[in-house]
């Protein structure tokens, strides 16, 4: 826009320049004024065009000069800043404000002009025309060029997106939504072929693809059929490992029970002899170790009944406190031999528990047995009993012994897996077995501030 208003006024100038000159070369024009005739100079010209352009004209004209003798010809800011600037040899002097555009360039005095002004001895700068034009026109013309170059390019813009997407549809997305839909049947185990009629890299892709399918169906089949094999082995395994076990529980079972009529038989003669002279060393030892013996039997028919489900439980309404106090007291004579000491915190109210008191017995008795066991002389092992909430109790035993490493405690309670005590490695095992055919659970954790072990049993309360 400014480049377009300068050039306007540059053709004003030059316009105004070249008729000031044509009429100075004349000496001036005669006008008819009504029946006489008026002279008309270069400055009356410029002045009665100025008079003229501001009704008729979208633009204003005017001559400055520098201390001039008619007011009209005084020039403000703008135009003595012009003057300035042309007496330095510049050339022309434009500014833009707001609605309006302010054009200057050098009034000279030339050769033609001497015979008016004739104090001017030479070509010198005297002021400048000053020209003032409007810029509501143009602004409006560039707004609406300005509203056609965007309606074209939106127009063209959306013409682009259209055409591109159509393009994109046929080029792109139709090709991969095959491939999606081929990717979707092959996790469905259809393994369908990708056909793409074209003679360019999607038509590779697609028969690249094909071949790899193929290869994976013909990779699966063979997979399927070695699971097929590998599973058939696996359940003839399995049903000859159950027979296994089955008949090793049977013979453990039948064993055992063969085993034990003839110990108690034993045992009896013993107990019997033993009454008759009781300070016989070689009978006390014939029945601690008819004892042990008969304690393992015992065992291997207890494990063998929790396997097979078989485990009978004459449950009661029991106080649990004395169980703890009972099995405390037993081992006692143990912890005296190993300078322990044990000790037991029960609350002073009933724990009622619905158990087999003898089955519970004999679990806290085998952890009151492994914790003297384990632990080092002069030391302690703590057993409590308490209400963990209304509906459980907790019972904790707790000892200064070598402790269980992390491993050792996700496999203690296996069969056979723990035997540092020279058992069978059992007892735990049927201690879990029992603890979990009573509702509760039983697990092992580590003590704050020394090294040993707590295990932990929990089992519903009851009310009495």
């Amino acid at each position: 826009m400014e480049y377009e208003l300068r050039s306007q006024a540059r053709a004003i100038y030059r316009l105004i320049t070249v008729t000031r000159q044509w009429i100075s070369w004349h000496g001036g024009i005669y006008i008819k004024n009504d029946d006489n005739f008026q002279l008309l100079t270069p400055s009356h010209f410029v002045r009665d065009l100025s008079l003229f352009s501001k009704n008729n004209l979208p633009y204003t004209i005017k001559i400055a000069v520098e201390n001039p003798k008619n007011p009209a010809h005084e020039p403000d800011e703008f135009e003595k800043k012009a003057i300035e600037i042309f007496k330095n040899r510049g050339r022309e002097y434009w500014k833009l404000e707001k609605n309006l555009y302010r054009y200057a360039a050098p009034l000279t005095f030339k050769t033609e002009c001497l015979s008016c002004h004739r104090w001017s001895k030479e070509k010198t700068i005297a002021g400048c025309i000053s020209i003032l034009l409007s810029t509501d026109k143009i602004k409006q013309h560039l707004i609406e060029r300005r509203r056609i170059i965007n309606t074209f390019f939106i127009l063209t813009f959306a013409s682009m997106i259209i055409s591109l997407s159509l393009l994109i549809r046929k080029w792109v997305l139709n090709p991969l939504n095959k491939f999606k839909v081929a990717t979707q049947k092959i996790k469905e185990r259809k393994y369908i072929q990708v056909e793409i009629k074209t003679e360019d890299e999607w038509h590779e892709l697609a028969e690249t693809f094909n071949d790899m399918i193929n290869k994976i169906r013909n990779h699966q089949e063979e997979l399927e059929a070695k699971i097929r094999e590998a599973t058939e082995k696996l359940r003839t395994a399995y049903e000859e490992l159950k027979k296994t076990d089955q008949f090793k529980s049977e013979f453990f079972s039948n064993i055992s029970h063969d085993l034990k009529t003839p110990l108690s038989a034993i045992k009896g003669t013993i107990d019997f002899l033993l009454r008759k002279n009781p300070h016989d060393q070689h009978l006390l030892i014939a029945q601690k170790n008819v004892h042990k013996l008969l304690q393992m039997i015992n065992t291997i028919l207890d494990i063998t009944r929790l396997e097979h489900g078989q485990l009978e439980l004459n449950k009661e309404l029991f106080d649990l406190r004395e169980l703890v106090e009972e099995a405390c007291v037993a081992h006692q004579p143990l912890a005296w031999e190993k300078d322990i000491k044990i000790s037991w915190e029960i609350p002073p109210h009933p724990l009622w528990v619905e158990i087999d008191p003898e089955r519970m017995y004999g679990v806290i008795s085998n952890l009151i047995d492994n914790a003297v066991r384990f632990s080092p002389p002069n030391t302690e092992v703590i057993v409590r009993a308490f209400k963990e909430n209304d509906n459980r109790v907790l019972l904790e035993v707790e000892d200064y012994g070598p402790g269980i490493n992390s491993e050792e405690k996700n496999r203690i309670f296996e069969k056979f897996y723990h035997k540092r005590s020279g058992g069978l490695g059992l007892g735990l095992a049927i201690s879990y077995g029992i603890i979990k055919a009573h509702g509760g659970d039983i697990w092992v954790k580590d003590p704050e501030g020394h090294k040993g072990s707590i295990f932990v049993i929990t089992l519903p309360l009851k009310n009495a």
